[in-house]
């Protein structure tokens, strides 16, 4: 199977609802839809994976935190479609969205120096990607999306050359 990434366009955003639908990050495709639509305005970057047909198989997103300067960058989403889990879309995902953002932050004249992102306590599946990639949990915040539940947070460091090091 031959996998190609680009930038979503605002045309990708249905079939990227029906992922997220899939994946459990939203309860319905229209709240998938909204939320994409909106995250968009606010110029988050999503990054999606096609097969060959141009069928999304799965998506990536993420936003910069603070001034380019501080070279921070949150991961927000990912999502791979359940028929397509398990084929490494979301390492060619993860590793294109590094790439990226690594190459915009060199644009304005600095370096990613901190990729992080917050998961929910219980989502195993999700901590033991984010490990293999290279990520390390560093702490938790409480109650932080809803009252009874943890987020986890998890983050790797670059150094000025783009290698990942660990502090």
């Amino acid at each position: 199977m031959t996998i190609q990434t680009s930038f979503a366009q605002k045309k990708d955003i249905n079939e990227i609802a029906g992922v997220f639908f899939k994946s459990g990050i939203t309860k319905t495709i229209e709240e998938g839809s909204e939320n994409i639509e909106e995250e968009m305005k606010k110029g988050d970057n999503y990054i999606i994976a096609k097969d060959e047909s141009g069928k999304i198989l799965g998506f990536i997103s993420g936003k910069t935190e603070g001034r380019p300067r501080h070279g921070l960058y949150e991961l927000y989403h990912i999502g791979v479609d359940s028929e397509a889990q398990g084929k490494g879309i979301g390492k060619i995902l993860f590793e294109t969205l590094v790439s990226e953002v690594k190459k915009m932050y060199i644009s304005k004249g600095f370096f990613l120096r901190k990729l992080y992102l917050k998961t929910g306590e219980k989502n195993e599946k999700a901590h033991h990607f984010y490990e293999k990639m290279g990520m390390t949990q560093k702490d938790s915040l409480r109650a932080h999306f809803a009252n009874d539940k943890k987020e986890l947070i998890y983050d790797m460091f670059f150094d000025s050359g783009g290698k990942s090091i660990k502090l």
